[in-house]
């Protein structure tokens, strides 16, 4: 196995590397974002229905606001007492050019520093007779 894989990996990908990634410099250049399907799910504490003005959900039970007489199980959350909602659509690719490049060719960006500075630290070394 070798030394340095993620650096061996980088340097048998060109030159296809630099053209994906001149590429996407130059869609972005252009304004061209790079979207990526989302699913979002969110859950929050219930409130009740938002057509329902005379209660409100406590803890999964639906209580009436003026008396305070509980009604039984909230119908929004189902007595639960969160709610949960699902979101899905279109988001900008939140990395970077170059993140995308690496992915693809399956570079790891964290080992990738981790052996560059290594290799420049042992380069160091020698240049002061170490």
């Amino acid at each position: 196995m070798s030394e340095h894989p993620e650096c061996e990996k980088l340097s048998s990908a060109q030159p296809e590397y630099g053209a994906i990634l001149e590429f996407l410099e130059w869609m972005g250049g252009l304004g061209i974002h790079r979207m990526v399907w989302a699913q979002r799910t969110n859950t929050q504490t219930c409130v009740g229905s938002t057509w329902d003005f005379n209660a409100t959900c406590r803890e999964g039970r639906r209580v009436l606001i003026d008396t305070g007489k509980d009604t039984g199980p909230c119908g929004s959350c189902r007595g639960t007492g969160e709610v949960t909602t699902t979101h899905e659509g279109w988001e900008t690719f939140g990395g970077s050019p170059e993140d995308l490049v690496q992915k693809y060719f399956g570079i790891d960006p964290v080992k990738l520093e981790q052996e560059r500075s290594a290799m420049l630290r042992a380069l160091q070394g020698r240049e002061d007779g170490s």
